[in-house]
């Protein structure tokens, strides 16, 4: 008996887990906007140092602090080390979404500003 509800023949296989959120990604037009990233803060490290992001469009950073107790943010430089983006720090637990303005294509350097030298990595804004 387990496999058919595996194959879905019975009443309840509608809720089947999987299958239709994978492909709700697929439309272009009508999800999230390109180029939404997401970070984590954990044991006071990024869990990525490289970022792809669009050029020319803004785009959002979904930022998941997780040290409990410990403030963490997002800063973007530019290759001369002017912050071109500000993000605010907060205490994790929690998650927070970055609204990001148009970069210039080029490579950028990401930064919590509270932990520069643990937490960096590069963002490339790019076609």
């Amino acid at each position: 008996m387990p496999p058919k509800s595996a194959s879905g023949e019975t009443a309840s296989g509608s809720p089947a887990p999987g299958g239709s959120p994978a492909a709700s990604g697929a439309p272009g037009s009508g999800g999230p906007p390109p180029g939404g990233l997401t970070v984590i803060a954990k044991d006071v490290k990024f869990n990525v140092t490289k970022l792809d992001a669009p050029a020319g469009a803004p785009f959002k950073i979904t930022f998941e602090n997780q040290d409990a107790g410990t403030n963490h943010d997002i800063d973007i430089l530019d290759s001369t080390g002017a912050k071109v983006f500000n993000g605010k720090d907060f205490p994790g637990v929690a998650t927070q979404t970055y609204d990001v303005p148009q970069l210039k294509a080029g490579t950028y350097k990401f930064e919590c500003s509270i932990h520069p030298t643990l937490m960096n990595g590069e963002l490339v804004a790019g076609p």
